[in-house]
């Protein structure tokens, strides 16, 4: 397991450069954890979401900017990069933001058309503090193969 230092390492970032569900996790009214599911894109150490202005999520950061986000393969080997972090909500590079992520998870013509609904969207940036990953399944492949 790697835990940030600065970067992301070469293998976490190409984990993070897949396809996969994240699930981003709130601080609620109550101090109960709200978890979301949600797409994302990492660049720069800076992980960018999109979400209603109204949704709860984007409420509870207003309130309480300390977040979670897990992201998981969902096949074995299983892979992960959990991340703990302050967000900020913007309204700067919305659209942009919106478009890539969307043409990302459903492909340029399904994303761009899917984009065009999310016009009132607010972009979350999150950027870790602390980041934990399990990319390299060595062990567990290796203990497969003598099975």
């Amino acid at each position: 397991m790697g835990t940030m230092a600065s970067v992301i390492d070469a293998e976490a970032a190409a984990f993070l450069a897949e396809v996969h569900l994240a699930h981003l996790v709130t601080v609620g009214v109550s101090g109960a954890p709200h978890v979301a599911p949600v797409w994302y894109h990492y660049q720069d150490d800076t992980f960018e979401i999109f979400a209603g202005p109204e949704a709860v999520k984007v409420r509870n950061i207003r309130r309480d900017s300390r977040v979670a986000l897990s992201i998981a393969s969902e096949d074995e080997p299983y892979r992960y990069v959990l991340v703990e972090g302050i967000a900020r909500i913007g309204e700067s590079g919305v659209t942009q933001a919106v478009s890539a992520i969307s043409v990302r998870y459903l492909g340029v013509e399904r994303g761009k058309r899917f984009a065009q609904t999310l016009a009132s969207s607010v972009l979350i940036t999150i950027n870790p503090r602390r980041l934990v990953t399990r990319i390299s399944c060595e062990i567990l492949a290796a203990e497969e193969a003598s099975a």
